[in-house]
């Protein structure tokens, strides 16, 4: 067996166990969030959801057999529907759901609204850039949404949640996409639904954010990664690629997360490689270097250009004062626990007040000496306990964490009406319908994990699904060493869904066949189902 698929295979059984390990106990003994799901609510929506699609499974799998595959163009037909209508009504709930965020979100909002009034921005607001300057990609953002809502007479804050409808559409055609080159329409439809579900309908899609933003960008990125091989040979393939190097590109200057994506993809190319030869070899390696070197070249130039293009001074953005990575580290291994939940390296209110105005060294000195500190009270036991419960906590939340950040709970609503207080009763934490919508949501969610988990374990190996996975893989390792919760997993949430609407288990391969090109197996539909 060539190398690629031992190392591959072994990389497809470590994802699976991972997401049904976070899966199981999230059914089991979960680790709550930013709220207490009523577990009765959950188990008996997972029964009923695992019920119905089994059921509608075997109704495919009998309607296939007496009437054939449906019509490959309806599907793409219905897939623009769903994507259209899905995302219009998404955008208007979350219109009428937008409420007044202070944290991160209001504040980069705050210094956007001056920037557009025509001010310059206070010496504590270039503080607070020189602080987190991986906000200021925000900034660019808030600053267009700004200008357009001056221009069309909107509230920037409207202008943001159009800019979330289209990223939950694009997010959604690329889903489309994605799924159904590794399996059909059919598949790229459910997997397109399931987006609309999770993603469409949550509270963030009312929240100026980087997290829908650099959605569509990770999934468009890992998609046009899939079609590179499957379009014509010579430019209409360079340009694929280079599509998609800018897409992963953009979506890690909006969020640092989707570095993990780029890692995927050198990795994959780097076992792919192992197993071809000759000119296939010669161009995978050139194509590789250039995919890396364009995208590191990228990344520098934007670091540079990034505060001209926010409109801030880049001299008064003092990078000194930018916590060093030790620092997020330290932060990633702390516990604290608030309204009676744990939190597992979250963010942490303590480490940031005992840091505020000392420089990167000094924060870097204080982070490493607590890091020793902490790893020493727990020792190695300790550790892997405390890595288990963050994975739990990190993957165990069906709603990713809305309502979680600041004080957004209690925040005033921006929009009155009838619209406003119906979707507040079901979509806003203290709404009487709240615990039932977000019991479906953590089902739903915990049914992916789960059938995910156990479709890795038995499936056969892909380049493919080995980018799903290495993708999976490597949030799943972000989110264990730095700070983070379960919002960091918004942009991955579609390589979820599309790993669980995709999978092919060993034995059970219906609609594909063999090629002998690298010992790859290639879905029948290749090169024309999206």
């Amino acid at each position: 067996m060539p190398i690629e698929h031992r190392v591959g295979t072994a990389l497809l059984r470590l994802a699976g166990a991972f997401l049904l390990f976070v899966g199981v106990v999230g059914v089991v003994i979960p680790r709550d969030p930013n709220i207490t799901y009523s577990r009765w609510r959950v188990l008996v929506l997972l029964a009923v959801l695992a019920v119905v699609a089994g059921g509608a499974i075997a109704a495919a799998g009998r309607a296939r057999g007496s009437r054939g595959r449906p019509d490959p163009r309806s599907l793409r037909l219905a897939s623009v529907g769903v994507t259209v209508v899905g995302s219009a009504v998404c955008t208007l709930l979350a219109w009428a759901l937008r409420y007044d965020t202070r944290w991160d979100a209001g504040g980069v909002a705050a210094l956007s609204q001056r920037l557009v009034d025509g001010h310059d921005l206070t010496s504590s607001m270039y503080g607070y850039l020189s602080q987190y300057p991986n906000n200021l990609p925000l900034l660019v953002v808030d600053n267009l949404c700004g200008e357009i809502g001056r221009l069309l007479h909107l509230a920037p804050g409207t202008v943001s949640v159009a800019l979330n409808g289209l990223a939950l559409a694009a997010t959604m055609q690329a889903t489309y996409w994605l799924a159904a080159m590794l399996r059909g329409p059919a598949q790229g439809l459910v997997a397109q639904l399931l987006v609309l579900a999770l993603m469409g309908t949550s509270p963030w899609m009312a929240v100026a954010y980087t997290d829908l933003v650099a959605m569509p960008l990770v999934t468009l990125g890992t998609a046009l990664t899939v079609a590179v091989p499957r379009a014509r040979p010579g430019w209409p393939r360079a340009v694929c690629a280079a599509s998609a190097v800018v897409c992963l590109l953009l979506a890690y200057e909006v969020k640092t997360t989707p570095i993990v994506s780029v890692v995927a993809v050198v990795l994959v190319l780097a076992l792919v490689w192992r197993s071809t030869s000759g000119t296939v070899r010669r161009r995978l390696a050139v194509g590789t270097v250039a995919g890396v070197v364009l995208f590191a070249g990228g990344a520098v130039l934007a670091r540079q250009l990034t505060p001209a293009v926010a409109g801030v001074s880049a001299v008064r953005v003092d990078r000194s004062r930018t916590p060093p990575t030790v620092w997020w580290v330290y932060m990633g291994a702390s516990t604290h626990s608030k309204d009676g939940l744990v939190r597992y390296g979250g963010y942490s209110e303590d480490i940031v007040r005992e840091t505020r105005g000392m420089d990167r060294e000094a924060a870097a000195r204080y982070a490493a000496a607590g890091l020793e500190r902490r790893v020493s009270e727990l020792g190695v036991t300790g550790v892997a306990g405390f890595l288990a419960n963050k994975a739990a906590w990190n993957w165990g939340d069906g709603m990713f964490w809305a309502w979680g950040e600041g004080d957004d709970e209690h925040a005033a609503a921006l929009v009155h009406g009838p619209l406003t207080d119906t979707v507040r009763a079901w979509n806003h934490l203290g709404g009487p319908g709240y615990a039932t919508r977000a019991a479906l949501a953590e089902a739903l969610w915990l049914l992916l994990l789960l059938v995910s988990g156990v479709r890795l374990l038995r499936a056969s190996w892909r380049w493919e699904t080995g980018l799903l996975a290495l993708s999976v893989l490597g949030i799943a390792a972000f989110t264990l060493i730095f700070q983070g919760r379960s919002r960091y997993l918004i942009p991955y949430v579609p390589m979820m869904v599309a790993l669980a609407t995709t999978l092919s288990i060993v034995g059970w391969r219906p609609g594909r066949r063999r090629t002998r090109t690298a010992g790859h197996a290639e879905p029948a539909t290749a090169g024309r189902a999206g």
